[in-house]
């Protein structure tokens, strides 16, 4: 099973950071998962959530964007670009690009990028939560290997869940799915099988869970501590 760093690794570096991307690389994670965005000169940046303090990430300059201090302990993190992630590791570590900003614009900037890294090979995939983002992403390039991502609502069953993801991978015409760990069982495995779709495993950082996953011969799961399980 491929064990893949969340947002590089953070218990040595600021999450997102080439540091932490290399942390992981160096520690021997299989892989990272990190998330972009677009700023408003329309550069993908690698930068979870919506805003940068109080101000919107699509609403910084890439200049402004790298201005700003990510942690007080160490002036050296920044926001780095999709470029400066590919000119490190593509083709050396399996990459998990998850498309945050949910815009045309955003895919239409990744795709482009992507098309000057031939050697990613078929060491990455792209990831979102919504099917417009996917079926955009195929749009530019159905060879592009894409996942699904789904939140559970807190009313939602299992079983909701489960055809709601199942509905929504159709629509998308993913390659894969990506399940919380709480979720697997080789019954719900078995359903994706069927389907042809591909199951990794969400976030998990609990020992038992990441046990019981291995069991069901998931082919790859995320972690914010890779040293848990290396």
């Amino acid at each position: 099973m491929e064990i893949l760093a969340h947002r590089g690794d953070t218990t040595q570096a600021h999450e997102n950071t080439l540091a932490a991307f290399q942390a992981a690389y160096d520690s021997g994670a299989d892989g990272f998962e990190f998330d972009i965005r677009l700023s408003r000169d329309g550069v993908p940046v690698v930068y979870h959530n919506l805003m940068i303090g109080d101000v919107f990430i699509a609403d910084l300059t890439y200049a402004e964007i790298q201005k700003i201090q990510l942690s007080p302990d160490n002036p050296d993190y920044d926001v780095p670009t999709l470029e400066a992630v590919l000119d490190h590791f593509a083709g050396k570590t399996y990459l998990e690009i998850h498309v945050q900003s949910d815009t045309r614009a955003t895919v239409d900037a990744v795709c482009k990028i992507l098309n000057n890294y031939p050697a990613l090979n078929d060491m990455y995939e792209l990831t979102s939560f919504e099917p417009a983002i996917i079926n955009t992403i195929h749009d530019h390039n159905p060879a592009h290997p894409c996942d699904l991502l789904f939140r559970i609502a807190s009313w939602m069953t299992d079983e909701m869940a489960i055809r709601l993801l199942i509905d929504k991978a159709g629509l998308a015409n993913v390659r894969g799915v990506h399940l919380f760990p709480e979720q697997i069982n080789s019954e719900v495995l078995s359903r994706f099988d069927d389907l042809n779709l591909l199951v990794h495993c969400g976030v998990t950082n609990d020992i038992e869970l990441f046990k019981r996953v291995e069991a069901c011969s998931v082919s790859q799961i995320l972690t914010d501590n890779i040293h848990l399980y290396l």
